[in-house]
């Protein structure tokens, strides 16, 4: 389902294989039942983004026939601000074991970011790494939201400032970008690490998981959270290529084999901005 929350100009939109009302009763359904997990909790905001992705394209089919409302725009921008609001607060629902911890990465080391992220787990580490997905699907639809009113001129029916949206969108731009900077940061953890001009791949001490098996579901695990950063509106060209550079490390070292697909898309990507 969340693959089909990211559209890039590569791939057309992609619709949710469920209908509203299936996907509302899937939400009611999954509110009710007890949260075992942290992860158990992002599966209720990924039911929500479907919900907000699934209105988004039943608007862009209204539009195209003429049959829209300002009352409409606002109730899906209130989706929106509703959702990602929600989204933002799952952290504090976390057991103090699931916080990650941070070091200082040394230059010759070839990370993306001067601080990395570690964790206490497997598990922490990889719902860290959903959690902030969603929170750039989140942001995408928006952007996909706000250019669907800017490019209609349906801003002005909604009595929206035109002004006020380009704010929103650079807003939403350096959140992608913070975003994106917090999904490379754990790559240490997750992928390791090589200095500049070594072939050797380490693993720091305080890095996670150990053992080959681990690594490998840790990469796998990673895989679309780095793809999802590597194609979303608002990174710039010298990320995507670092982020294809460690999908290439996950398809190469790992052995998944859809990770160097991803790669190229993303370095393609980054070729044309």
């Amino acid at each position: 389902m969340s693959t089909c929350l990211i559209t890039d100009i590569t791939h057309p939109v992609q619709e949710v294989p469920f209908t509203i009302p299936e996907l509302l009763t899937l939400h009611d359904a999954l509110l009710q039942t007890p949260f075992v997990s942290p992860r158990s909790q992002l599966q209720v905001h990924l039911c929500k983004l479907a919900i907000l992705h699934s209105h988004i394209s039943e608007f862009t089919i209204n539009l195209n026939s003429g049959h829209t409302s300002p009352t409409t725009i606002t109730n899906i921008l209130n989706s929106i601000n509703t959702t990602t609001h929600h989204l933002s607060q799952w952290p504090n629902s976390l057991p103090k074991d699931w916080i990650y911890n941070t070091m200082v990465v040394p230059s010759d080391w070839n990370q993306w970011t001067p601080i990395a992220h570690t964790y206490s787990s497997f598990w922490a580490a990889n719902d860290w790494a959903r959690y902030r997905t969603l929170q750039i699907c989140t942001c995408h639809l928006r952007l996909r939201f706000y250019h669907l009113l800017t490019t209609t001129n349906q801003a002005n029916t909604a009595c929206i400032s035109l002004d006020s949206l380009a704010g929103d969108i650079s807003t939403t731009h350096v959140k992608i970008r913070n975003l994106a900077n917090d999904i490379c940061a754990p790559m240490l953890y997750h992928l390791g690490y090589k200095c500049m001009g070594s072939a050797e791949r380490l693993y720091p001490i305080e890095a996670y998981p150990q053992g080959k098996y681990a690594r490998l579901m840790s990469a796998s695990q990673v895989t679309w959270p780095l793809y999802v950063a590597g194609i979303v509106e608002g990174v710039d060209a010298a990320q995507r290529v670092w982020i294809a550079s460690q999908l290439d490390v996950i398809g190469g070292d790992a052995g998944v084999q859809q990770a160097s697909a991803m790669a190229e898309v993303v370095r393609e990507l980054a070729l044309r901005k």
